[in-house]
């Protein structure tokens, strides 16, 4: 049955406001902040791929010319950089221009929001709740002036979503396949997006049949498949790979004090530096011994478990969906930012107070989903969608990675919107619960 067209006309209306919103937000942001020295950290080697893309075809952030190809890096953010400076050799031009698309993508995303919980039948005030959290989130908006992956993996992320969501409700093989090229696109962007392809493969295969999850799987890892194939061909023997930064992130994950070390060694102290090397010197042995490297580490875990278990098992999760960005300058902010309209507009600033007091608010909701889907194990009815379930998955199975590796709430931003779309959900089942609950006590009372 057709949904009349004046509530058409009215979705269409509150999401075209959504995204003219989220655009605003982020458009006044990257044309009001100024990051210092944007290009540092991460994004100095997102833009020497790109331009040794552009000026020799290779994709390596060497500097040496010809520069020898690498796989330190997933190849989908400098690919996107490389489009852009390719477009004007300028670097204030294609700079401005790259925040810009970046602006336009986090807009897009809140779109994408929108549309999945509609598809999960949320209704259009739990879509719009979903789609403002997303539009004024102060970590989303901030990182549109960035250099950095998140913005373009959150959206490709929010796409396959969207397109898993509205596939299984459908079952749709078209809509399921394309929801698959998009997780492959995402996994160039971050690798830790290919388990996606697991989650909605078994989602699939529940829903939709076991050809539909095949094909989910097969579009999803092509991608990663064929640039794999790429490594092993063109890429020298003990170049820089992505198991590299694999290893890395498991052995800085695994010490509790590798954020608090970090800060302390760049301002000098003498003990944050011995930290630091011997956090490095189990990354040289992963990569060189990495049986006697990975027995060294789990010795230092053996040698106070109930530390690290609370580590792993409690802080982990915790650091992953908090507020203050570690790796960086800290609070919303990556790089050093001066200017910012956070500090200096009271609107802005409020709005980041309001964000800042819902952020525990929204990973106990979080949590509420994921305990309310439990049911939904043993009868898919007790939710409205089986979208629910992927979702879940995903949050599920990305907090774990990330607490496995390295737990970082920058790391969690392009997750975000999944998470306003559990929190939402969970509030709009508690709602009917609570409301279900007062009818039957009014119907009691009654009676």
């Amino acid at each position: 049955m057709e949904r009349p067209r004046p509530a058409v006309l009215r979705d269409g209306a509150c999401l075209l406001v959504l995204v003219m919103l989220a655009f605003a937000l982020r458009y006044h942001y990257v044309t009001t902040a100024v990051v210092d020295h944007p290009i540092r950290g991460d994004a100095v080697q997102y833009v020497q791929y790109a331009v040794n893309l552009i000026e020799h075809g290779t994709f390596s952030a060497a500097t040496v010319s010809p520069p020898p190809p690498d796989a330190y890096r997933g190849p989908g953010y400098p690919a996107f950089l490389a489009s852009i400076i390719a477009l004007s050799p300028d670097a204030d031009v294609w700079y401005g221009f790259a925040l810009l698309c970046q602006a336009a993508l986090g807009a897009l995303s809140v779109a994408l929001l929108f549309l999945a919980a509609h598809s999960l039948g949320l209704g259009t005030g739990w879509a719009i709740a979903a789609g403002l959290l997303l539009a004024c989130w102060p970590h989303s908006i901030t990182m549109s002036g960035y250099l950095l992956t998140e913005t373009l993996f959150g959206a490709l992320l929010m796409l396959a979503s969207l397109l898993v969501i509205a596939g299984l409700k459908q079952r749709s093989r078209t809509v399921l396949a394309l929801s698959g090229a998009a997780i492959g696109a995402a996994s160039l962007v971050n690798p830790v997006a290919a388990p996606i392809a697991a989650v909605a493969a078994l989602a699939c295969w529940k829903r939709a049949g076991l050809r539909a999850a095949l094909l989910v799987v097969a579009l999803a890892m092509a991608p990663l498949a064929a640039w794999s194939i790429r490594t092993q061909i063109v890429v020298a023997d003990g170049s820089p790979t992505s198991s590299h930064r694999l290893g890395q992130n498991l052995v800085q994950g695994s010490w509790p004090l590798y954020h608090a070390a970090y800060h302390a060694a760049l301002a000098g102290d003498d003990a944050g530096k011995r930290i630091l090397q011997d956090i490095g010197a189990e990354e040289s042995a992963l990569v060189s011994a990495p049986a006697a490297a990975l027995r060294q580490m789990l010795n230092r875990i053996a040698e106070d478990p109930g530390y690290y278990a609370w580590w792993y098992l409690w802080d982990k999760p915790i650091l992953f969906w908090g507020w203050h960005i570690r790796m960086g300058q800290g609070d919303i902010y990556v790089y050093p930012t001066h200017a910012s309209p956070f500090s200096s507009e009271p609107w802005m600033a409020s709005m980041a107070s309001v964000a800042y007091g819902l952020n525990p608010i929204l990973g106990a909701l979080m949590l509420g989903y994921i305990l309310l889907s439990i049911p939904a194990l043993k009868s898919p009815a007790a939710w409205p969608s089986a979208g629910h379930l992927y979702v879940v998955g995903v949050l599920l199975g990305l907090t774990m990675l990330h607490v496995l590796l390295q737990a970082e709430p920058r790391l969690s931003i392009p997750f975000r919107p999944l998470q306003f779309l559990a929190a939402v959900a969970a509030a709009a089942q508690l709602t009917r619960m609570a409301r279900a609950g007062i009818a039957a006590s009014a119907g009691a009372r009654e009676a």
